[in-house]
């Protein structure tokens, strides 16, 4: 009966969706990393509070992403607001936010919300939708098919397609232990 189980099920089922992906592919398709709130927390302090990190690796691309996972029960605002605190991370942890979000609509709004305040300076931000997904925009591969709008930019590209911070070789100073 816990308040927070849809916002638990929702980012879990994510990151098993990437997962699942993952296993059904020959290639070096695969997810690399994936933390929780409370490992997020420990690499983040007190400046944000993601729902998720993860790294993704495909076809010789590596993007490592913070979750957000938006389930419509707070005002944009707030939700661009988070966008402040990543900003703080530095260079170190300065990956793509990631906005999973409800609906089309909502999509559209945080981004024209984000059009008229901006993005703070060295900022990736995408987002994607539940619709785009089950609409069969993206394909194969759920979240990590072409569902994402990177902000500022038209269309959607795909998980592995996100600018990323380079060079990817290391993340968090650790090299990828393929």
């Amino acid at each position: 009966m816990s308040p927070t189980l849809p916002h638990l099920l929702a980012v879990n089922g994510f990151f098993v969706a990437l997962t699942a992906h993952a296993r059904t592919r020959t290639d070096d398709t695969r997810l690399v990393r994936w933390w929780n709130e409370a490992r997020c927390r420990q690499a983040c302090g007190n400046l944000v509070r993601p729902d998720g990190h993860g790294v993704w690796q495909h076809g010789g691309r590596v993007v490592p992403w913070w979750l957000e996972m938006d389930l419509g029960t707070e005002v944009l605002a707030r939700v661009a607001g988070k966008l402040t605190g990543y900003a703080h991370l530095g260079p170190r942890l300065a990956y793509p936010v990631l906005f999973w979000l409800p609906t089309a609509a909502r999509e559209a709004n945080l981004h024209a919300y984000l059009a008229r305040t901006g993005v703070p300076g060295g900022l990736t931000v995408a987002t994607a939708t539940d619709e785009h997904m089950a609409g069969g925009t993206a394909g194969t591969g759920g979240p990590a098919g072409a569902v994402w709008r990177v902000a500022g930019h038209p269309g959607r590209v795909a998980l592995a397609d996100i600018p990323a911070p380079s060079p990817l070789s290391t993340v968090d100073g650790e090299a990828w232990d393929g």
